[in-house]
């Protein structure tokens, strides 16, 4: 098991290509990485304190999975994020991210995993979430703020396996075709 804080030689290391450093009890903020060859970054429950760099994602073109699930990272989602193009997984579960979505975040036209379950995300679901073309498969927003309505775009989205949205402060009527056996099938066994 490793403890301290993630050095910042490490996250300078200009090949570095996977950074996997789960369960462990790294601690304190979590560095800008500069690898452009960088394809994986998982630190899931570690110890992870403070915000994530306002340019946390810039440079960041080729990874394809994020993962810090399970730590304590606050403060708000920054816009940079959506630079990580080729981004399929963007884990941030059960941390202390607040604030709203950043509406570019649709932008991530790779992106099929979604975890932002149990943190203090707030506002409206962003429209621009769901765009023509989207490869989402599994969306778990449960366990924060987010209010409004669920976005209807949502069953638009052929590849949607797993939506949850529980424990929000979401209003309305849930729309009937996000009521069918391809989305969320566990609920119909």
């Amino acid at each position: 098991m490793m403890f301290g804080t993630i050095p910042e030689e490490v996250a300078a290391l200009p090949k570095l290509e996977i950074f996997r450093a789960s369960n462990n009890q790294f601690s304190g903020p979590l560095p800008k990485f500069v690898s452009s060859s960088l394809k994986e970054i998982d630190l899931e429950n570690n110890r992870l304190t403070g915000a994530l760099p306002n340019q946390f994602g810039e440079g960041l073109v080729s990874v394809t999975n994020f993962n810090v699930n399970s730590n304590q990272i606050s403060g708000t989602l920054p816009v940079s994020i959506t630079e990580m193009i080729n981004l399929q997984y963007l884990q941030l579960a059960e941390n202390r991210f607040y604030g709203t979505l950043p509406t570019t975040l649709g932008s991530l036209s790779n992106l099929e995993f979604l975890y932002l379950n149990n943190n203090n995300f707030m506002g409206e679901l962003p429209k621009e979430l769901t765009p023509s073309g989207t490869k989402l498969a599994e969306v778990w927003l449960q366990d924060n703020l987010f209010s409004g309505t669920i976005l209807a775009n949502f069953a638009g989205v052929s590849t949607l396996k797993e939506l949850y949205v529980d424990g929000n402060k979401l209003t309305g009527t849930l729309p009937n075709d996000l009521c069918t056996e391809q989305i969320n099938a566990d609920f119909y066994d």
